[in-house]
């Protein structure tokens, strides 16, 4: 039996129709990925907030007690995870600078200075200057 117009107009409209639902529920699959990925990484975002904020509440501590070595092993450890980690590079550049090991804390500030530049005048300058006093002040010496 050969189908007739109307038959094959509303199978015609039924596969369009089929399309749309397709497309749509594709659609659907994947804005649920990207709204599941977003929340992944807001919980991920979240732990990482509150790791560091528990890394400067020790460090600053450690500073505090003047427990260096403490601090620069804290500090090498966090920047093994994050080597960009802004504050893990400024407790270690401060507890070498007070163990005046300062070709270390030169280094650690400089590194500093690259990764947040927003931190030089008020946060490294001050200690740079006052490295250079001191070496300058330490050849006079000799």
């Amino acid at each position: 039996m050969m189908p007739t117009e109307p038959l094959i107009a509303i199978q015609a409209e039924i596969a369009q129709i089929k399309t749309i639902l397709l497309v749509v529920s594709s659609i659907g699959g994947f804005a649920a990925i990207l709204v599941m990925t977003r929340a992944g990484f807001g919980i991920y975002h979240d732990v990482e907030r509150l790791m560091s904020k528990q890394f400067e509440q020790q460090a600053g501590e450690l500073l505090h007690c003047n427990k260096l070595a403490e601090l620069k092993a804290l500090a090498l450890e966090r920047l093994q995870a994050h080597p960009n980690h802004e504050y893990a590079r400024w407790y270690l550049a401060r507890a070498l600078y007070l163990d005046e090991d300062y070709e270390g804390a030169i280094r650690e500030f400089s590194e500093l200075k690259r990764i947040c530049p927003s931190w030089k005048a008020e946060h490294i300058d001050p200690f740079m200057q006052e490295i250079e006093k001191r070496q300058h002040m330490a050849g006079l010496d000799k």
